[in-house]
């Protein structure tokens, strides 16, 4: 992707897809084809279900594509993970070896199943098409902005906040300095 085109404030707040395959061939196909989708998303690539783990905990994943046929942690030991420690994490599968006992066993646990091979337009479509479904469920509406404010700190995340009033909509990068923060912050 490239960089020197995307202000660093759109990169932040692109979607991060990680795709998770030990084919470096396929990485590599993928990182010089979506150059024409990174003003949708931007993507985190990982070799093994292992290194894709260490990736979930140390960052934001909004979707994650994963084989299912790779070293050290494989794609349904990292979707088992997935499931039950960030169940919120929707997931794709993609595979030459999806059999329909497979695919059928999968469905609940997946958004979709791509075959291999597969053009990366398909993949980005499909990739796209998950992103905007989850978006309008993860909205918060209705809340003051410093009741929102304080469940941020008592929970210690850090977000991006969208704030939209009639005729006007403004976005804050909120960290951990949420007290200062709500000394200026009417009720």
């Amino acid at each position: 992707m490239s960089l020197k085109t995307l202000g660093v404030w759109e990169l932040f707040k692109m979607d991060p897809v990680l795709i998770v395959d030990d084919s470096v061939m396929l990485i590599n196909y993928i990182e010089e084809t979506f150059v024409e989708y990174e003003k949708q998303f931007r993507f985190i690539t990982a070799a093994d279900g292992l290194e894709a783990i260490e990736i979930i905990k140390s960052q934001s994943v909004s979707l994650l594509v994963t084989d299912l046929q790779m070293p050290k942690i494989d794609g349904l030991g990292l979707l088992a993970y997935t499931n039950k420690y960030y169940p919120k994490i929707p997931c794709i599968v993609m595979s030459a070896h999806g059999t329909p006992k497979i695919i059928k066993a999968l469905q609940s646990d997946i958004l979709q199943f791509i075959e291999k091979p597969f053009t990366s337009k398909q993949l980005a479509e499909i990739i796209i098409r998950a992103l905007n479904k989850g978006t309008p469920s993860e909205w918060l509406s209705g809340i003051s902005v410093a009741s929102f404010l304080q469940m941020v700190e008592m929970e210690q995340k850090t977000c991006i906040c969208e704030v939209e009033t009639p005729g006007e909509k403004k976005v804050f990068f909120i960290s951990r300095v949420v007290n200062y923060i709500m000394r200026f912050v009417p009720n």
